[in-house]
């Protein structure tokens, strides 16, 4: 795939801005140029890949699932830091590209202005729905890892995330449309 689309300047879909897009990103400065179809939003990325029109694209599991059952796309590797515990035959790209891994994240987020008792009572409550099995049974299915964490783990991570994607931003010269 990777010298395929190297050598072809092939065009590989993606939604500006969403995790599937820095997914291509990350793997672009890892393989190969100019490989980028811009589309606003996964679902018109995904009826190109359907449709034949883009060879490839990266999305979340729980968006091309239906279309891998029906075996009408083909998935090549998972672009996260581990196996989908639903789908395991698939590889990660890290298992090709060591150190490759974009995980995208789910979070719940409240004005600055709620105050400390309030975000300690919510908080609280969804770390144990996060970290309860029976949640984690409804999710791990759509290819998601619960994690349940505390606000100022997830503060360090958003922090991480933003210094990791503003080096590539910058290294790729992304631009806004």
């Amino acid at each position: 795939m990777v010298s395929r689309c190297a050598a072809n300047d092939a065009q590989a879909g993606r939604a500006t801005g969403s995790a599937e897009h820095e997914s291509i990103l990350s793997l672009i400065l890892h393989s190969f140029r100019d490989a980028q179809k811009t589309f606003y939003g996964s679902a018109p990325a995904l009826t190109d890949v359907l449709g034949g029109r883009v060879p490839i694209m990266f999305d979340l599991w729980s968006s091309v699932k239906p279309y891998v059952v029906e075996g009408r796309l083909k998935v090549l590797a998972v672009v996260g830091a581990q196996r989908l515990s639903e789908a395991p035959e698939y590889p990660t790209l890290a298992e090709t590209f060591p150190g490759f891994a974009v995980d995208a994240f789910q979070s719940i987020i409240v004005p600055k202005a709620v105050p400390q008792a309030v975000l300690d009572k919510l908080s609280g409550d969804i770390r144990t729905v996060v970290s309860s099995q029976e949640f984690a049974d409804k999710v791990r299915p759509l290819g998601v890892f619960p994690q349940a964490t505390t606000p100022q783990e997830l503060d360090a991570l958003f922090r991480k995330e933003v210094e990791r994607w503003s080096a590539i931003v910058k290294t790729a010269n992304i631009q806004i449309d």
